[in-house]
């Protein structure tokens, strides 16, 4: 698993991965320091081609509103480029495998 920092200029070319977390956050968010613990807590257990995206929603709040983000973290699941499932709030380790396995 990779874990990768994007802006508006680098996510169009990750959007075509295998595999694509996209995470927004911002860095005062609590919720969103406890989802970080749970991705480094399965990280042994997700695919080797998922990349994880994380997009920093103060220093990109057009992108964020682009996403239509209004909670945080929000995820997003992209697969080969399509949008397969997103997801708003902390999840528990067991949700966030299984919402990638999706």
């Amino acid at each position: 698993m990779t874990i990768l920092e994007l802006t508006p200029e680098t996510l169009p070319q990750h959007l075509n991965e295998k595999e694509l977390l996209l995470d927004f956050y911002a860095p005062w968010c609590s919720a969103c320091k406890v989802l970080d613990k749970v991705l480094a807590s399965v990280a042994e257990k997700m695919p080797p081609a998922l990349v994880v995206g994380k997009i920093d929603i103060e220093k990109f709040p057009l992108l964020a509103a682009e996403y239509g983000v209004t909670s945080l973290p929000r995820l997003f699941l992209y697969r080969d480029g399509a949008l397969i499932e997103e997801k708003s709030g902390v999840i528990s380790a067991q949700k966030l495998v299984d919402f990638v396995s999706r």
